[in-house]
């Protein structure tokens, strides 16, 4: 976790002052090291769900029908929680990365649940977990974290955006909601 948050510190400086810093910068400044993992988490299960898809992900009806479900286990896996943490995990922590992250316009409509709280709107679901939908501010701050900020957000699911996957943070079983 403290490379991805040195990582966007060194972010700031490269990019320079100005606007482009504020909007960019601006959100993380506050985010705690949970709510930045969850949206590294969140974003790179977009990219591989969707990637190589032509999605205009810049138009909100877009990304409305590119919600991911991440069951729980998938999830707390990725965040990899420490000991006392794991009694925490879909309660305390989780809802504040979440509400942190929507909160801040980095991810849109956000559901987290039980079981029968996910399958009123993913019937397959086989346990509970969150069910996310992109923002395009989430979109770009990540494009930026790669040194894709100067790209239109549409190139996020391009093949050729290429992002490389921090071997430490393991996503495995993510779900379109909506094929």
């Amino acid at each position: 976790m403290d490379e991805l948050v040195t990582g966007l510190q060194l972010l700031g400086g490269a990019i320079g002052g100005g606007k482009v810093v504020e909007k960019i910068l601006g959100p993380i400044a506050g985010l705690s090291a949970y709510q930045i993992r969850s949206h590294y988490i969140f974003y790179r299960a977009i990219k591989k769900a969707f990637d190589g898809i032509d999605l205009n992900i810049g138009e909100s009806i877009v990304r409305a029908k590119m919600q991911l479900y991440i069951p729980y286990s998938t999830y707390e896996i990725a965040m990899d929680f420490a000991g006392n943490e794991e009694d925490q995990v879909k309660s305390d922590l989780m809802s504040h990365s979440i509400i942190g992250l929507h909160r801040l316009g980095l991810v849109e409509n956000c559901r987290y649940g039980p079981l029968d709280h996910i399958q009123k709107v993913y019937s397959n679901a086989k346990e509970g977990g969150i069910i996310i939908t992109p923002a395009a501010l989430g979109v770009e701050l990540l494009m930026w974290a790669y040194g894709y900020g100067q790209m239109p957000i549409n190139n996020f699911l391009r093949s050729s955006t290429l992002l490389y996957d921090d071997q430490n943070i393991k996503i495995s079983d993510v779900f379109k909601v909506k094929e």
